[in-house]
């Protein structure tokens, strides 16, 4: 791992994190989960 880049597994959670606290829609989050899917 690199200092300083977010892992695949963080960057799914913060996202759901986003969600749960209504911060953006399920919608939204799809949509964010399938473009992380793009990086590795």
């Amino acid at each position: 791992m690199v200092e300083g880049v977010l892992t695949k597994t963080d960057y799914k959670r913060n996202v759901k994190s986003y969600s749960a606290e209504g911060w953006i829609t399920a919608d939204i989050v799809q949509e964010f989960l399938d473009r992380g899917e793009e990086f590795e």
